[in-house]
């Protein structure tokens, strides 16, 4: 193992820089607002904010596409990316990797836009992410421990993760509980709405691929240079569902050869911003790419349909979470942390199941 971590591709120096950007801009926010000018205290805030939705859409990447070549220079950073939106990325794999990239828009996608039947597509958007949420977060407990019971390592991960949040976001809660609330609590919030409304924003009103396939126009793309350089090219959607594991620099070419020639070219907006005015401000309307009203077929609407494939062993009743395994759970993962300081190598996960 050396001692300094080696890139897997030189084009994530971006990733390190944008990450770096979100700790350096959001310690001169907590330590200095008082100092700053008054009327730069509001624009530092937004940025810190976009730099937080920013961590969120690397988190993304790196949990498709790792950034370095050392294993443990992977988890480093993943912690590191924990704290740039406030969430363990680890548990992005279950409900984004697993269930969304495998069952887009069907059922089995606990993601999927159906869920959203407001008649006024504006609160369709706003409350996405607040919809899917507990969804979500039931099916990533499950998986989570499902992880724990077979001892797999990404349980391990996911408790580390979950343990420098934890003690990092009390510590700052102790230290400030005002700019807690303010420079921490609220930039993670816009971030994990954000990144989970992205999910209707590239597939609502878009054609359902059959489970195991991508359809040119399955996913909308934007391709506005600024948003692209920003987000690593997570504007271009429906390449990434083609090619889920490549790296991030390479989407703009493959966008280019693989989605522009055969998909609709409604499904290529050069502005976000435009898009979102258009769609669900005015005139607001929900419809297709190519210009029909949203229809769902009955396949696709109705209560969510288990997606982990559980090993005969495993009694699915039994990963249900309560209120009281929630607790535990984040317990361990705090008592993990101090363990794992300690004594590195002991890997306690078989033993917190319960």
């Amino acid at each position: 193992m050396g001692l300094l971590p080696t890139m897997r591709n030189s084009a994530d120096v971006r990733t390190l820089f944008l990450t770096s950007c979100y700790f350096v801009f959001t310690y001169i926010l907590w330590c200095y607002d008082e100092v700053l000018p008054q009327w730069a205290v509001l624009p530092l805030w937004l940025w810190v904010s976009w730099l937080a939705f920013v961590g969120a859409t690397m988190t993304h990447n790196t949990m498709h596409c790792k950034v370095f070549k050392e294993y443990w220079a992977n988890k480093v950073f993943q912690m590191a990316l924990t704290l740039t939106y406030g969430h363990p990325v680890s548990s992005y794999v279950p409900g984004h990797n697993l269930s969304h990239h495998k069952f887009t828009q069907w059922r089995r996608d606990i993601m999927r836009t159906s869920k959203m039947q407001y008649k006024w597509n504006f609160l369709n958007l706003l409350l996405f992410q607040p919809t899917v949420a507990g969804a979500v977060t039931a099916s990533d407990f499950r998986f989570i421990r499902l992880q724990v019971a077979l001892g797999n390592r990404f349980a391990e991960q996911v408790l580390r993760e979950f343990a420098i949040l934890i003690v990092t976001q009390g510590f700052c809660l102790w230290l400030d509980p005002w700019r807690f609330f303010l420079y921490l609590w609220v930039p993670h919030f816009i971030a994990q709405w954000g990144i989970v409304t992205m999910n209707i924003l590239q597939h609502d009103g878009c054609e359902t691929s059959p489970v195991g396939e991508t359809l040119p126009n399955s996913a909308r793309n934007f391709t506005g240079g600024m948003l692209n350089w920003f987000t690593m090219n997570n504007g271009l959607h429906c390449i990434h569902h083609l090619h889920p594991t490549t790296h991030w620099s390479q989407y703009e070419r493959l966008h280019k050869e693989e989605v522009e020639p055969f998909n609709h070219p409604a499904l290529n907006q050069p502005s976000m911003i435009g898009y979102i005015f258009k769609t669900f401000v005015y005139p607001g309307r929900r419809e297709t790419f190519d210009g029909k009203p949203v229809k769902f077929p009955a396949a696709e609407v109705g209560d969510d349909e288990e997606w982990i494939e559980y090993p005969e062993s495993i009694d699915p009743e039994k990963l249900k979470m309560t209120p009281l395994k929630v607790f535990r759970f984040l317990g361990d993962s705090v008592v993990l942390l101090g363990v794992k300081l300690v004594a590195p190598i002991y890997s306690p996960v078989m033993n917190l199941v319960g």
